[in-house]
Formats: C-alpha cells, sequence, structure tokens
C-alpha cells in the first residue's frame, strides 16, 4: 500500500473514532513522539497542518521523541508477581526515582529506537518497553515493575504527585485508551493506533526510500468533535456541587465584598522637573533685554558685558552681593548668576576638549547655552508656589522668637517615645532636584517647615503636612555648586547663612527679604562646611585644602585669621553649643582635632582623636559633654569628657555601622537629637531600609525607624528641631526627598 495512502488512511480511521479534543491531542502527540509526521498545534480549530512524508519516520521520532533515562533492572526468570503484560496493554510502570505512572506496553520489534533503548539497558528476559502517558516518554521497566491499569498500583503516589497537571494528563489518557469511560464507542484504541502507526513506520523502512513519490503533501480530512461524555462519577460530583448551590441559595447571605487593596503608592508629593503647567506663563523680559528702547525703537548691537575676573576683594564682594541683591523673585539677579555659572562650566568643558575649531565653537555654545536654560527651568517649583512660599517664609521671620534649647528629656521616657513615631503621606515629598548635601529644620514653633540643600546650590523648602502635593515644596537657586550647609541664626532666627562649594557663605534675611556675602575664599578651595559662632558673630569654614578659615561677620566677608588645621581635606567643623571657645574640625587624615578659639594656630590643637579611616563628622551633643564622630572604618565613636576639651584617648563607646555609602549617597553624619543628652541619629545601609538611633550611653540600638511602604531608600543626613519644641526627625535621600517622623503624642 502507498505510503501516503496508508498515513491518510491512519489518520481518517482515527479521527472517526477521536470524538473530543481531547482524544485528537493525545492522538498527536502520539504520532509525533512516533513518526516525527504529524503534530497538532492547536487541537481547539479542528484542522491539523500538512503532513510530508519525504523525511524517514525513524529520523524524525529520533529529533521529537524525548526518551526518560533508563533505570537499573532486576532481571529475574519469571516475574515477581506472575503478571506478564503483552504489547499494547495499558499497565501501572514503575521506574528507579519516579512514581508508579501509568503506560502502555509497546512492541520493540515496531520501534527502532525501543530496540536500541533495551540493549543499552541490559535488559532482561521479562523487562518491558513502556511509553508513559502524559509525557510520551519511552523507558524499560524490569521485571515486577508492571501491574495491570485495573488494579490500583502497589504505591499511592503523593497528593502533590496527584495534584499535578502531568500525573491528571496522564491519568486521563490511560483512562480513554483503557475504556474505562463507558462510552467505549467514542473513544480511541490508543493501542491500535500505536500498532497502526508502527506497521506504518515499518511499511516505510522496508519498501519507501523517500524519493519515489511525486512528492505531493497529504492533508487528512478534518472530522467534527463532539463533546466529551461524562461519567457516572461525574454525573454525581455536578448534582453535588447543584444541590450545595440550591441550599446555600435558600439561606440568603450577603455577599462579601471584595476586598480594595489598602496598600500606599509610593508618593509623587513635591517639585517634579516633568511636572508642565496648564498654562505656561512666558518669561518675562525687560526692553532693554529684548533690544528695545524706551520709546520702542530698537537699540544698536552692543558688545558682551560680562564680569570680568578681578583678584581685587573689593570688586569680587561687590560682584557677589549684586549677582545676589534679592533673595526670591529678583529675575535680574538670578539670570545674572546662571550666566557666570553658564560661563564657566562652558570653560572648564572647552578646557577638557582643548583647542576647537572658531567655526564649531559658536554653535557648541549656543546649544550648551540652550540645554542649561531647558535644565534650570524644570529644576523648580512654577513661579507662583516660590513665591508663595517667599510669602510664607516672611510671616514665619516675623513671628519666630530667638532660640532656646528645652531641657533635655530623662533616658527612660525618652526611649518610651522614641516607637510613637510614625510616618504620614502627607510627611513625605521631593523637595530638590538632586542629591541633598545638607538639611535643617526651621526654628517656628506653629509651622513644620524643612529646609535642603542639594548637589546644584537648590535651596529647598517643604511646608511639612500640607495636603497639596503640587504645591507644599518648592526650590530655590542659590549657589551653583554643593550647597553644603543650613545655619539659624538662633539670636535672629530670621537670618540664615548658607554655604557652598563655591566658597561663599551668604547671609539671607527671611524679614527684609536682602542677602549677602558673609565669607567669601580663596578660589582654589571648596567650602566643605561652615559653621557659626553666635556669641561671637563669627563664621567657621571648612576647606578641601585641610584649612580652617574664621570670618567676622560684622566685619566684612574677608576671613581674619586662616589656619592650617589638617593635612588633607577639612570635612566638617562643629562649635560646641554650650561652650563657644571650643572647637572641633574633622579631616579625611583620619583625625579629628579639638581647638580653642582664643588660640587658633597650627600646633595649638588641644587634642587630637585618631581614627582608622578618613572621617566626615564630628558634632558636640547639646550639653557640650559629649562628642560623636562618624568615620569610614565603618565605626561611630562616642568621646565624653569633652568640658576641658581633654577627652580621653580612646572613645568611650564604639559602635560598629555600615558608613560604605558609596560614590552615589551622601556620605553618613551622625547627629545628637536635642532632646536628650544620650541618643544619636543615623542613617542605615541595611534592608529594610530605616532610621537607627544609637544609645550613646551602652552603644546599642534603641529604635528602628522603618515604614514598609513609605520608607524605601538611605536617608544620609538627619536633621531635628533646633529648639526642641517638636519631635521631629527629617532625612534627605539622594534623589532629593524628604522623610519627616513625627512623635505627636508631645
Amino acid at each position: 500500500m502507498n505510503t501516503c495512502t496508508c498515513l491518510t488512511l491512519l489518520v481518517s480511521v482515527d479521527l472517526s473514532r477521536t470524538k473530543t479534543a481531547r482524544c485528537s491531542n493525545i492522538f498527536g502527540s502520539f504520532v509525533a513522539a512516533q513518526t516525527g509526521f504529524l503534530s497538532l498545534k492547536n487541537p481547539d480549530n479542528h484542522t491539523m497542518p500538512t503532513v510530508s512524508r519525504r523525511r524517514s519516520r525513524s529520523a524524525a521520532a529520533a529529533d521529537h521523541q524525548q526518551v526518560a533515562k533508563p533505570a537499573a533492572v532486576s532481571t529475574p526468570s519469571t516475574p515477581e508477581n506472575g503478571y506478564d503484560p503483552a504489547p499494547g496493554d495499558i499497565v501501572w510502570a514503575k521506574l528507579a526515582g519516579y512514581p508508579w505512572w501509568p503506560a502502555e506496553v509497546c512492541d520493540p520489534k515496531a520501534n527502532k529506537q525501543g530496540t536500541a533503548l533495551l540493549a543499552s539497558a541490559g535488559a532482561g528476559k521479562h523487562s518491558k518497553l513502556c511509553m508513559f502517558f502524559g509525557t510520551n516518554e519511552l523507558g524499560v521497566v524490569g521485571a515486577g515493575k508492571a501491574v495491570p491499569f485495573s488494579s490500583p498500583p502497589p504505591v499511592v503516589p503523593s497528593a502533590g504527585t496527584k495534584r499535578s497537571r502531568k500525573y491528571q494528563t496522564a491519568l486521563k489518557e490511560a483512562r480513554l485508551a483503557f475504556g474505562d469511560d463507558h462510552s467505549v464507542e467514542e473513544e480511541p484504541q490508543q493501542h491500535k493506533i500505536r500498532k497502526r502507526a508502527a506497521a506504518v513506520d515499518n511499511d516505510d523502512d522496508d519498501g519507501d526510500d523517500g524519493d519515489d513519490s511525486d512528492g505531493c503533501d497529504v492533508s487528512p480530512p478534518a472530522s467534527p468533535i463532539l463533546e466529551p461524555a461524562t461519567t457516572d462519577v461525574e454525573m454525581q460530583r455536578l448534582a453535588l456541587i447543584r444541590q450545595n448551590e440550591a441550599v446555600l441559595a435558600s439561606l440568603n447571605l450577603p455577599t462579601a465584598p471584595k476586598p480594595t487593596p489598602q496598600a500606599l503608592k509610593p508618593t509623587q508629593r513635591g517639585i517634579s522637573s516633568k511636572r508642565k503647567s496648564s498654562q505656561p506663563v512666558p518669561r518675562r523680559q525687560s526692553s532693554r533685554l529684548r533690544g528695545l528702547g524706551v520709546d520702542g525703537t530698537i537699540l544698536p548691537e552692543t558688545p558682551d558685558t560680562s564680569f570680568p575676573v578681578s583678584t581685587d576683594e573689593s570688586l569680587r564682594e561687590e560682584r557677589v552681593e549684586s549677582e545676589f541683591a534679592l533673595l526670591l523673585g529678583a529675575d535680574g539677579a538670578r539670570e545674572l548668576h546662571l550666566k557666570k555659572v553658564r560661563d564657566d562650566k562652558r570653560a572648564q568643558a572647552q578646557a577638557k576638549r582643548g583647542a576647537t575649531s572658531a567655526e564649531d565653537q559658536p554653535a557648541k555654545q549656543d546649544e550648551e547655552t540652550e540645554a542649561e536654560e531647558e535644565e534650570d527651568e524644570g529644576d523648580a517649583a512654577p513661579r507662583q508656589i516660590r513665591e508663595a512660599f517667599d510669602v510664607l517664609l516672611r510671616q514665619q521671620a516675623r513671628a519666630v522668637k530667638p532660640i532656646v534649647l528645652r531641657s533635655p528629656m530623662d533616658k527612660e521616657k525618652y526611649e518610651k517615645l522614641l516607637p510613637k513615631y510614625s510616618l504620614v503621606d502627607t510627611a513625605v515629598a521631593k523637595v530638590v532636584k538632586d542629591r541633598i548635601y545638607s538639611m535643617a529644620v526651621h526654628p517656628s514653633t506653629d509651622k513644620l517647615l524643612v529646609l535642603a540643600g542639594d548637589k546644584w546650590g537648590r535651596l529647598g523648602v517643604m511646608d511639612v503636612g500640607k495636603p497639596d502635593g503640587e504645591t507644599c515644596a518648592a526650590s530655590f537657586r542659590l549657589h551653583g555648586t554643593p550647597l553644603t550647609s543650613i545655619l539659624f541664626d538662633s539670636n535672629n532666627p530670621a537670618k540664615l547663612y548658607t554655604s557652598a562649594y563655591e566658597g561663599v557663605v551668604r547671609a539671607i534675611n527671611f524679614e527684609s527679604g536682602q542677602t549677602n556675602a558673609a565669607m567669601l575664599v580663596d578660589d582654589d578651595a571648596q567650602l566643605s562646611y561652615s559653621d557659626l559662632d553666635v556669641q561671637r558673630s563669627c563664621l567657621y569654614g571648612a576647606l578641601s585644602n585641610g584649612q580652617l578659615c574664621i570670618a567676622d561677620v560684622k566685619q566684612g566677608s574677608t576671613p581674619v585669621n586662616v589656619l592650617q588645621a589638617h593635612n588633607r581635606k577639612t570635612s566638617h567643623v562643629h562649635v560646641c553649643p554650650s561652650n563657644n571657645n571650643l572647637v572641633a574640625t574633622s579631616s579625611n587624615d583620619h583625625t579629628v582635632k579639638l581647638w580653642d578659639a582664643r588660640n587658633l594656630k597650627p600646633k595649638a590643637a588641644l587634642a587630637t582623636l585618631v581614627h582608622n579611616r578618613a572621617v566626615s563628622s564630628a558634632i558636640f551633643n547639646y550639653a557640650g559633654t559629649k562628642l560623636v564622630t562618624t568615620s569610614h572604618d565603618d565605626f561611630v565613636r562616642i568621646w565624653s569628657d569633652m568640658t576641658s576639651g581633654q577627652p580621653n584617648a580612646a572613645p568611650t563607646r564604639k559602635i560598629k555601622h555600615n558608613n560604605h555609602t558609596g560614590r552615589w549617597l551622601t556620605n553618613f553624619k551622625a547627629i545628637w537629637d536635642p532632646m536628650t543628652d544620650d541618643h544619636v541619629i543615623i542613617g542605615s545601609m541595611g534592608r529594610p531600609r530605616s532610621v537607627d538611633i544609637f544609645d550613646a550611653t551602652t552603644g546599642k540600638r534603641a529604635v528602628k525607624l522603618e515604614h514598609d511602604e513609605l520608607f524605601n531608600s538611605v536617608t544620609s543626613l538627619h536633621a531635628c528641631h533646633p529648639s526642641a519644641a517638636r519631635a521631629v526627625i527629617a532625612g534627605g535621600n539622594s534623589s532629593g526627598r524628604i522623610f519627616v517622623w513625627q512623635n505627636h503624642s508631645l
């Protein structure tokens, strides 16, 4: 018989008997595994792809068939249970390492691959070649490892095996092949189909070389697929389901509402560089900038009059004051400052690129200018929001009183209040665009305002608790380099001091709206940090070249004294709150030095506290009795007996803490909580993210402030209310976002 005719007849006979999509899937899987010819990709669409007989059935079966690894076979002379299955029987078969599984005994003579498998496994006389349902894999089953399918398996499969999809599929296929569905007429006889497929394989191997046909493809006729029949057990199960549904309906029970998820989404409060105003406000320009005269006539072109660089400090001071004439809403001063920043960036970029052609240089300058202007336009809140915060800051400046620190709280009482700190969504907002380098809490007692300085000199202000997420924060461009410190004058809280890497300390008076340069340092050195001595009215500046400079804010911006305090960068400076004669400086040269403000000389340090690596900060507690230092050697150290300026050579406590913030995070700086003299606050690199509060007396962690939904980043810097009138801990991360923990029980 011609092979194409035989295959067409085989498919037609099978499809006439298979009245269900399930049977079609079984037949397609079997023929694909045994002959490599037929693959029913989607039995639901009642169509099958064209069948080609050009290729040998045995070669196709070797490509598509997955063969199970044969197990070790025992070879007694006779089967242990007295049962010797014949080819085509449906059995429960057992392979070593696998559970009992439904399978069909195959004739090894009708399958060359099965013969090779038996030979390679060293099968005995009573070993059988079986094809397992559900996977269509071949395996050699030893004597006594096959029992009739009509009886239960010797070992019942586990509950997990029974629930598996492969086992359920194998069981259904075995029942259909065994005829255990009371509808034998509508079910395929799988063993007969496999015998016919094997006969077709033998016929093709014996008399067909793959080239004697005309090369035509044969498509078997489609056959209608009927709904599968239902067993008696299935009918009983459905009847019980309907009976139970009727009983439940008669009870008239109320239906439970679907639970709605209450998880908080990541907050998007505060400023956003992607936010665009629905009605963009055009940028205002004067007639002079538009090239028009007073009467509207076009003015002649004038050469660029940028500010010349002068070594005269008086001229330089005058230039800085003119650039920062007003704090908020001063478009002219802001534009002059941005122009200077753009010129500096352009000069640095040109120095890196080297000499460029005269033709390309103007075009590149224009592109850079446009890009910087676009970046600047999106870095702050809209103008109306900044103006609203301008009014708010002026109002608070008039109402605020001099800062008076409340008496410290008892240690036990303070630790009982720590678990009551909470974080709500209205206390989280993006305040500045980039990484936060400095933080402070406004001294106001009736309004909670948090300030932050970022990488590009912006000062951000957050109105904590304001429900409107778009108007709760605003940022202002005050400097062109990282804003490293924010200081309030305790005698006059309406005055604010900000310092930046560019070497300028600005004094801002919120009440009058004026600003001036309080201190100017050498351009070659960066201003790492600054601190204010209110009683002496002087500023201390820590410089990147290891110097410590002092300026009298009443005499002018020129430093009156410059001290070479360290061999490497001076990272931090702090004046003792209770004794302004005591000053501490930290450095990258692994030391912290204590100085007498009345005798500031290079070799006149009162004490030198040695660390293993660079030290990022050294801060006194508010009583002036202890000092906390944060070092890159993964320790937070507590030094006692600071009243005399001669502390012990070794720290009182060494707290192990991961301080490796890496390149993209601001260095940790442990601070004291003003509500007590015995607890320090520092960020954490651990997961889940948290804020660590340690007991400086015992060195143990008192509490971890964490929130599963709202708090998921590292806050490197923290700030508290300067007068401790509010139980507030504000933290800032490297994306410009502020998190404010509050204790409302006080």
